[in-house]
C-alpha cells in the first residue's frame, strides 16, 4: 500500500497559517469567534478623468437664419456715352498703289508719287521692291476724289492720275490708278522744203523702255534743227518691235545739231531727246537691228511735295477689361463699359460671352493720354470709375482675349471704400459647414456677405468684400452656424475699414473668435484652493443636460469668460476640467438662461462653488508589501485600502512581481489641509482584517515606496 505524500507548497502554507494564527491569537482557543467577512471597501465616487474632454457647443439655438445682403444699389441714370466720331478726325488709309500699265515700265525708286485731296497733299508714297506704298491722311466725312501726281525720274515728266476713290480708312489696300489725259492737240509738224536742203542723213530709232508700253500708231517722231522740222519719221513693226525711220535734210555746210522729238498719243505728251546728234551728210544713224534709242524726256522740274502732319491722326489701343469678381454677381447685358481720357469718351466696349468687354480706345500720336474706365451696372444703377489709369499706347493691348484686365473700380459708386477679408472657422469652437454664413457690419448695416472659398480639413475659409463710406468706419464680423442655429459675433477682431487692403489672406486667414450674440455671458474665477493648480490647459464649459452650449476661454488675468446659448428657461450647469489634477469639477449651482444676461463681470467675476469640502481631487501613490509571516498566504483575493477618519480614500490593486505580492494604492486627498492616512488589509485566506501600525500624512503627488522597493507594513489584527 502506497503512502500519501503532501506537496511541498501545501506543507509551507500549513506552517505559515499556524504561525499567523499563533501571532494573532486566533488558535484553537478562539474557535468561538466568527471569521471576518470580506469587507466592501470602496472610495466615494470622484470625477477623475484619464483623458481631457473635447467640449464643443452642440446646442441648437433658436436664432433665425439671417438674410444678410449689402444694399449696393444707387440712383445713377443709365449713361448716354457716345463713341468718338472719327468722321471729322483725320485717320490714315494705308494702301499699295498700282501705276497705269503704260507707266509701269517707267517706275523707279527715284520717282515721286503723291496723293491729293482738293489740291492738298495728303501722302507721299515710298517705292520698295517695285511697288509704291502710301499712307493717306483724310477724314471719313470728305467727299472729294483722291488724286495722284506721279513724277517719272527717267522721263522727267509729271502725270496726273485718277483713283476714282473717296477717302475711307477701311478701303482695300490696293489702289489702281488711271491716266488723267493732258489737254491739248497733237502737234502739227511739217518738214521744211526739201529743195532748200540738198543733202540728207538717215536715222533708225526706237523709244526707250519707259515709253514702250505707251506706243501707238498715232504717235509721231520728228527731227529738228532748232525749231525747224527737218524730217518726220514713219514707223514699222518688225519682229514685234517698233522702229522709226527718218530722212533728215540739211545743207552741205550744216553745222547745227539734230534733236529728236517724240509725241506719245496715249499720254498726249511730247518728249524731247536729252542729247542732240551732229548732222553729217549721208550718215546712217542706227539700223533696224540696232536702232538708236534717244533718252526722251519731258523736262518737267522734279516736284517737291510737303508731307501732311500726321499728329492729328487717331490711333487705336486694344483693351480687354472686366468689371471684377465683386461686381460680376450683378452683371447683365444692359451694363456698359467705356474708356475715357478725362471726361471725353474714347471708346465703348462690346460685351463678350465671358462677361468681359473689348474696346478700341482712340488716341493720338504723342498725346501722352491716360486712359480710365467707367462701368455702369444696370442692376445697381451705379457708375463705377476706375481708380487706376493706363497710358495710351499702340504697342501693346491692355489685357487680352481670355485674360481680360480688371480696372480698380473701388473708391467709386455708392460705397467708395472696399476692403477684402478672408476669415476662417474651425471645429474647435463650433461645427462649421458649407451652409454657414459670415457677414461684416458697420453698426446695424450689412456691408459685406462672405462666400465659402475653401475647406482645409476641419477649417472653413470664407472670403468677403467689405464696403464702406469712409475709412473711419468700424467693422464687426458676424457668423451664423446652420447646424446649431446660432448667431455669433467676433468681438475680438473689430477694426476700421482700409481701402484696397486685404484683411487676412488665404494662407493666413483671420481666425474668428466667436461669441453667441443672444447668449448669457459668464465672467468666472476659481476658488482660492484651486488657483494653485490652474493652467492654460484647463477647460471650462456650460451644459444644458449633457449638451454643451458654450466653451470658455481662460484669460491672462485669471478670469474665465464664457458665452452660452440655450433656450428660455433652460438651466445651465458649469463644468471645469483641471488638467494638472486630471479632475472634473461641477458647479453646485445651476443658472437660468436669459438673453443678453451676465453672471459676474470683468470687474467682479463670479467665484465658482464646486463643493470642495466633499471632493478629494488630490492624489498620492503608495506601494506596500506584507510581512513575511503573511506573504506566504497572500493572494489576488486579498484587499488593501487607505482611510482618512474612517472614510475610504483609495483601494489597492494587487500585483505579483519578482518580490512577491505588492499592493498599489492611489490615495485621494482633499484641498482643505493636512490629513492622516491609515492602511487596512484583509487576508482572504485567514479571513481577517489587519491595521497598519504606521499612519501616513497625506501629501499631494508624493509617493510612498516604489514598485521595486515597496514599503513593508507592520500589521495588527483589528
Amino acid at each position: 500500500m502506497m503512502k500519501s505524500i503532501y506537496p511541498i507548497h501545501c506543507i509551507i502554507a500549513t506552517i505559515a497559517s499556524a504561525m499567523a494564527l499563533a501571532m494573532t491569537g486566533c488558535g484553537d482557543d478562539d474557535k468561538g469567534l466568527s471569521a471576518a467577512e470580506k469587507p466592501d471597501w470602496a472610495e466615494a465616487a470622484e470625477n477623475f478623468v484619464t483623458k481631457a474632454p473635447a467640449w464643443t457647443s452642440t446646442i441648437i439655438a433658436s436664432d433665425q437664419e439671417p438674410d444678410w445682403a449689402v444694399d449696393l444699389k444707387g440712383s445713377d441714370p443709365a449713361p448716354s456715352w457716345v463713341a468718338p466720331s472719327i468722321a471729322n478726325l483725320y485717320s490714315s488709309m494705308e494702301a499699295t498703289v498700282a501705276l497705269p500699265s503704260i507707266l509701269a515700265p517707267a517706275a523707279s525708286k527715284n520717282d515721286v508719287l503723291a496723293a491729293f485731296i482738293d489740291d492738298e497733299c495728303r501722302g507721299i508714297a515710298t517705292y520698295l521692291d517695285g511697288e509704291f506704298a502710301i499712307s493717306i491722311l483724310g477724314r471719313e466725312s470728305e467727299t472729294s476724289e483722291i488724286k495722284f501726281k506721279y513724277y517719272s525720274a527717267s522721263l522727267q515728266a509729271t502725270f496726273d492720275l485718277n483713283s476714282g476713290l473717296k477717302f475711307s480708312s477701311a478701303y482695300p489696300t490696293v489702289i489702281d490708278l488711271s491716266i488723267e489725259m493732258p489737254s491739248g492737240d497733237a502737234p502739227a509738224w511739217t518738214a521744211h522744203n526739201a529743195s532748200a536742203y540738198p543733202v540728207s542723213m538717215t536715222a533708225v530709232l526706237a523709244v526707250p523702255d519707259a515709253l514702250s508700253a505707251a506706243q501707238s500708231s498715232a504717235d509721231l517722231m520728228g527731227a529738228f534743227v532748232g525749231d525747224e522740222c527737218r524730217g518726220i519719221g514713219g514707223s514699222q513693226t518688225i519682229n514685234g518691235a517698233i522702229r522709226w525711220y527718218l530722212m533728215i535734210k540739211g545743207s552741205e555746210a550744216e553745222s547745227e545739231s539734230v534733236t529728236f522729238k517724240y509725241y506719245c498719243a496715249v499720254l498726249n505728251t511730247t518728249f524731247i531727246a536729252s542729247a542732240a546728234v551732229d548732222f553729217e551728210q549721208d550718215l546712217i544713224y542706227g539700223t533696224t537691228n540696232a536702232p538708236k534709242v534717244p533718252a526722251l524726256i519731258k523736262a518737267d522740274t522734279r516736284p517737291t511735295y510737303t508731307a501732311p502732319d500726321y499728329s492729328g491722326i487717331p490711333l487705336y489701343m486694344s483693351a480687354y477689361v472686366t468689371p471684377g469678381s465683386y461686381l460680376a454677381a450683378y452683371a447683365s447685358a444692359a451694363d456698359q463699359m467705356g474708356a475715357f481720357v478725362g471726361d471725353e469718351c474714347r471708346g465703348i466696349g462690346s460685351r463678350n460671352s465671358d462677361g468681359s468687354y473689348s474696346i478700341n480706345v482712340l488716341g493720338f500720336e504723342d498725346e501722352e493720354a491716360l486712359i480710365t474706365f467707367r462701368y455702369y451696372s444696370a442692376e445697381l444703377a451705379t457708375v463705377f470709375s476706375s481708380r487706376n489709369s493706363v497710358e495710351f499706347s499702340t504697342e501693346y493691348s491692355y489685357g487680352g482675349a481670355g485674360y481680360a484686365a480688371t480696372p480698380d473700380f473701388t473708391m467709386s459708386g455708392k460705397y467708395p471704400v472696399l476692403m477684402t477679408a478672408v476669415v476662417s472657422v474651425d471645429n474647435s469652437t463650433i461645427q462649421p459647414s458649407g451652409d454657414d454664413q459670415v457677414a461684416a457690419f458697420v453698426g446695424d448695416e450689412c456691408r459685406g456677405v462672405g462666400s465659402l472659398y475653401a475647406v482645409d480639413g476641419s477649417t472653413y475659409i470664407f472670403q468677403l468684400y467689405v464696403y464702406g463710406l469712409s475709412e473711419d468706419e468700424t467693422v464687426t464680423l458676424y457668423y451664423y452656424s446652420a447646424k446649431t442655429g446660432t448667431l455669433y459675433a467676433d468681438n475680438k477682431h473689430i477694426r476700421n475699414l482700409a481701402n484696397n487692403e486685404e484683411w487676412g489672406t488665404y494662407l493666413v486667414p483671420i481666425e474668428l473668435t466667436l461669441e453667441p450674440v443672444n447668449a448669457i455671458s459668464f465672467y468666472l474665477c476659481l476658488p482660492e484652493e484651486l488657483k494653485t493648480y490652474a493652467s492654460a490647459s484647463d477647460q471650462m464649459a456650460a451644459f444644458v443636460g449633457e449638451n454643451c452650449c458654450g466653451v470658455g476661454e481662460f484669460g491672462a488675468d485669471g478670469i474665465w469668460r464664457l458665452s452660452a446659448n440655450a433656450a428660455t428657461a433652460d438651466q445651465i450647469e458649469l463644468r471645469y476640467y483641471n488638467s494638472d489634477l486630471g479632475y472634473l469639477f461641477t458647479d453646485t449651482k445651476a443658472y437660468a438662461y436669459a438673453v443678453d444676461s451676465a453672471i459676474g463681470s470683468e470687474a467682479a467675476p463670479h467665484t465658482l462653488d464646486f463643493g470642495l469640502d466633499s471632493l478629494h481631487p488630490l492624489t498620492m501613490r503608495a506601494y506596500f508589501s506584507l510581512p513575511s509571516w503573511l506573504s506566504a498566504v497572500t493572494s489576488y483575493n486579498d484587499m488593501m485600502a487607505a482611510f482618512v477618519d474612517g472614510e475610504c480614500r483609495g483601494v489597492a490593486t494587487v500585483r505579483h512581481t519578482s518580490l512577491g505580492y505588492i499592493f498599489v494604492i492611489d490615495i485621494h486627498g482633499s484641498l482643505s489641509g493636512s490629513e492622516t492616512v491609515t492602511i487596512r488589509y484583509y487576508s482572504s485566506d485567514l479571513q481577517s482584517v489587519y491595521v497598519s501600525h504606521r499612519q501616513f500624512t497625506f501629501s499631494a503627488s508624493a509617493t510612498i515606496g516604489t514598485e521595486t522597493a515597496p514599503e513593508e507594513l507592520i500589521l495588527t489584527k483589528k
